[in-house]
Order: C-alpha cells, then structure tokens, then sequence
C-alpha cells in the first residue's frame, strides 16, 4: 500500500506506511474537482485512480483527518495482503474546508469500481470496522465517529 502525497507534505508525513509515492507541490493547488484530479494523478503517476470514497468531517478536526487517513491506509494494506498482490494499492487524500466542514475524497488505484460513499454516521469508532473482516476493495468505509459521509462535486 501507497500513499500519494506532495513533496512537502512528504517530508512531514509521519505513519507505519513505508511507500509513499511523491507528486508535485502545486499538485494541491491546481486540482479540485474528481476529474482534475484523476487527471492529474494520471499524469504524474500514469495510474488510472479512482474515486473510492468521500467523507464529511462536520467538526473540523485534524485528529479525526489523520485517524481517517490512518484507518484507510490499514483497510488497503490489509487488502494487499489477502489479495496477495505484487503491485499493492496507492491512495491520494484530498481535502477541502466549506462551509465549517472539512470535505476528503479518496482515491484509489487499482480499483475495478469507481464508487461513492453514502454511508451514515457510524456508532463507533474504527474498531466497530476492524473487529470484522473487511469488505471488498470497492466497498466504501465506515465513516468514524463523529465524521458522516456525504457527496462533495
């Protein structure tokens, strides 16, 4: 499993994750919607990522950014290993503020399946996930406490 993060964001990027995969700097900056995005990570990567998941953060909190960057990072790397691929999976996190709320959208490649979350809120925190075997790839996750999940443009 792969995160994909800019260079700067690189540096300052502490996780148990071994592989990230660098893009530009300006990469944050220049791309917005779904489309730009997929487009821009397949010109700087020449992977066809997809859109796995989106997720509303309604009390904005960097804790709760991590701690989801984290839970999705674990669910692929634990997908890698069941599936036995060679290749693994990259994810890209992008995330905006609007309105009070902070709006991330997951990315995903290899992904067979471009889907949406329209999860509710879930109960509990990520262990409610995690003490079950995960679904598959193209499954959204469970939202986390206190973050519902949504459908940002």
């Amino acid at each position: 499993m792969r995160v994909v993060k800019t260079y700067s964001e690189m540096n300052t990027f502490h996780s148990g994750q071994q592989f990230i995969r660098p893009i530009n700097d300006n990469f944050e900056n220049s791309h917005h919607t779904n489309a730009e995005i997929k487009t821009g990570l397949s010109g700087e990567l020449n992977d066809d990522f997809k859109l796995w998941a989106d997720v509303v953060i309604t009390t904005p909190s960097q804790q709760d950014k991590i701690r989801y960057e984290n839970f999705i990072m674990g669910y692929f790397y634990r997908q890698d290993i069941q599936d036995g691929e060679d290749v693994g999976h990259s994810v890209y996190f992008k995330w905006d503020v609007s309105q009070g709320n902070l709006l991330g959208r997951v990315f995903v490649h290899p992904l067979s399946v471009e889907h949406v979350s329209t999860l509710g809120p879930a109960k509990s925190l990520v262990a409610d996930a995690a003490s079950s075997d995960p679904p598959s790839s193209t499954t959204p996750p469970p939202p986390l406490n206190g973050i519902g999940s949504g459908s940002s443009a």
